[in-house]
């Protein structure tokens, strides 16, 4: 087996089309780093051909083959194929930083490269689970699809920070999916398409797919409440949101069917969207319209009031700004499908998201600890499975994000051959 095509865009600047070469490692890859891409390198998983003695690298590869094997008969996969060559990260600069394998796996003949979490702490199959979620999403537009002009210059709403300090005058965006988006639908879902094809038939499955709507929202509201956005703007920022919203979840909802339809699943999966901070959006709407400033404790306090588990999850974790009460709602959707009460179901939850995203995975974990600890009824079992990226970007940092190092619609390759995302995604399934 080899590892699946991956395309390596050069985003720098705004060239258009972006420049891009193939890159393929083969069964011969021994710690070969990738073109132009910093920290992330290719080695053999076969012991005695490994070109690195560092045990830093050695064992993480040795533990990969493990949990990869333990991964395949869980889900029962008899003839599973494991690649003889693994993609890792891996900051060589850093004395604390940890290397990340992401284990090439082929499923149903398509290939995958996985960052396995949680599997050791599972039983030995599948079977014993009763009920099975499986939740999956993705972040809206790039960080050059959509900014905000400011009074100073452009404002990198989308940014972790968020800080908006000066006049907001426009919004500026793309209406067209970004390579992120449609990059991202694709892969999630060809993986959430196979993993069903390994469930048993007995056990109730169901995908929910986590796209943020009212999360997005919040982004402008302590602007708001500082009059530096007009009301007009935040309301336009809100349609914006909801128009992608629906384009992304449109988007994930077509390849999910084509991808279901292509493997003959015997049955159709339950498929429901996240709605952990629906009951918001009217009271958020409502208080912009008038000109008040709506506060965290207020969100929290409505949130609490509708949804025992919200409640909980506040009360834990006593969230005192947007960002933090934003993260707290993707943490909230991994814990719906767990019990709340003393029932018999054995429920399992499998978060197939994007490697950037497992911080959700280890937030989730930690506190559905302290609510064991005061309710010994609680129950939360979980695996997390995160395919790494088929398209990196280079830039002169050699970061590789395709979120933030948009590169545009159009790509030309080494022969000088030109590809729309449509034309490069195909050559990636």
């Amino acid at each position: 087996m080899k590892l699946s095509n991956i395309a390596i865009i050069n985003s720098s600047g705004s060239k258009s089309p972006a420049p891009f070469c193939w890159y393929t490692p083969d069964d011969s890859s021994k710690n070969q780093s990738l073109p132009n891409v910093r920290d992330f390198f290719s080695n053999t998983l076969l012991p005695n051909n490994s070109a690195t003695s560092d045990k830093r690298i050695t064992r993480p590869l040795g533990r990969s083959v493990l949990r990869t094997q333990k991964l395949a008969n869980f889900l029962g996969i008899t003839q599973m194929k494991l690649g003889k060559t693994a993609l890792y990260e891996f900051n060589a600069s850093s004395p604390s930083a940890s290397v990340s394998v992401f284990s090439p796996i082929e499923i149903n003949g398509h290939s995958h490269n996985i960052f396995i979490k949680g599997i050791d702490d599972l039983p030995a199959t599948i079977s014993e689970y009763d009920t099975v979620k499986l939740i999956m999403g993705s972040c809206l537009f790039s960080g050059r699809a959509l900014q905000m002009a400011g009074t100073a210059g452009t404002i990198d709403i989308l940014s972790s920070e968020r800080q908006i300090s000066e006049s907001v005058q426009r919004i500026i965006v793309d209406n067209k999916l970004t390579l992120y988006e449609l990059e991202t639908a694709n892969r999630l879902t060809q993986l959430v398409a196979d993993i069903l094809t390994l469930i048993p038939e007995n056990i109730q499955t169901t995908i929910i797919i986590d796209v943020p709507r009212i999360q997005y929202y919040s982004y402008v509201l302590d602007a708001f409440g500082q009059q530096l956005i007009s009301p007009e703007l935040v309301l336009q920022w809100f349609q914006l949101v909801d128009e992608r919203n629906k384009k992304v979840t449109r988007l994930i909802m077509r390849c999910l069917t084509e991808y279901l339809s292509k493997r003959k699943m015997p049955r159709s999966p339950e498929i429901q969207l996240s709605s952990s901070m629906d009951s918001l959006e009217v009271i958020i709407k409502n208080s912009v319209i008038v000109g008040n400033h709506i506060t965290i404790a207020h969100l929290c306090e409505i949130l609490s009031k509708h949804d025992s588990l919200w409640k909980r999850v506040i009360d834990l974790s006593n969230p005192e700004t947007y960002s933090e009460l934003i993260n707290l709602s993707y943490v909230v959707e991994q814990l719906r499908p767990s019990k709340l009460k003393a029932i018999e179901e054995k429920r399992l939850t499998i978060d197939i998201d994007n490697y950037g995203e497992r911080r959700i995975y280890q937030k989730t974990q930690d506190l559905a600890k302290k609510i064991k600890q005061i309710d010994p009824n609680f129950t939360y079992t979980s695996l997390g499975l995160y395919p790494l990226e088929s398209i990196f970007t280079s830039n002169e940092t050699g970061v590789s994000d395709l979120y933030w190092n948009d590169p545009g619609h159009l790509f030309i390759d080494e022969s000088g051959k030109k590809f729309t995302t449509s034309e490069l995604l195909a050559q990636l399934k």
